[in-house]
């Protein structure tokens, strides 16, 4: 349930800024219309993208961590937490 809510989070917020954001991307770089729409899209999607990426990346180490001594390694596992 809280991932239906997160990607409807994440859907609303384009569509409430997509059309403020490229006109201003446009406004700034004097891009036209569509390559400042493209622009947007590229940014919007690479940041939600990113983020994703790094949750997969922790799932998977905290998987690696927890699974270590059923692979026969005695080596330790470090978590990033992304945490400063």
């Amino acid at each position: 349930m809280k991932g239906l809510i997160i990607a409807a989070l994440i859907h609303a917020t384009y569509n409430a800024t997509v059309g403020i954001a490229s006109g201003l991307i446009q406004s700034v770089t004097g891009l036209p219309e569509f390559a400042s729409f493209f622009v947007y899209i590229l940014l919007y999607v690479g940041f939600f993208g990113f983020l994703l990426y790094r949750k997969i990346k922790q799932y998977r180490d905290a998987y690696l961590a927890a699974h270590a001594s059923e692979n026969g390694t005695n080596e330790e596992r470090v978590l990033d937490t992304g945490s400063k």
